[in-house]
């Protein structure tokens, strides 16, 4: 009885731990991240539809981007958005993407 609710508290004791870990996070194609952002900044920005479409490959080229190249490709996708958005758009799209800066955790996310 003893060695059963032992081994019934062993096995609680790591479905817990190996439930509180979570599932690892799936890694999204370069289509899926164009079509999230494209999404949000239509919602928030007001688009219209040859906005969305020239936002989504603006987006898709962003994603698809390598990490080495992150900072020239960000400022060819800022130079991008000031040519599709309107000035009030482009200025309020700046404003959430500061926003956002602003809300992530500092440092690498843990593998």
């Amino acid at each position: 009885m003893k060695k059963t609710l032992f081994a019934l508290a062993l096995m609680a004791t790591f479905s817990l731990s190996a439930f509180a870990q979570g599932a690892p996070d799936k890694e999204h194609t370069p289509e899926q991240r164009a079509e999230k952002m494209t999404e949000r900044m239509a919602k928030q920005l007001d688009l219209t539809e040859d906005q969305k479409t020239a936002v989504y490959d603006a987006n898709f080229q962003m994603a698809s981007s390598k990490e080495e190249n992150r900072k020239s490709n960000m400022d060819k996708h800022d130079a991008n958005m000031k040519e599709i958005l309107t000035e009030e758009q482009y200025e309020k799209w700046l404003a959430a993407r500061k926003e956002h800066k602003g809300n992530r955790p500092k440092g690498r996310r843990p593998n």
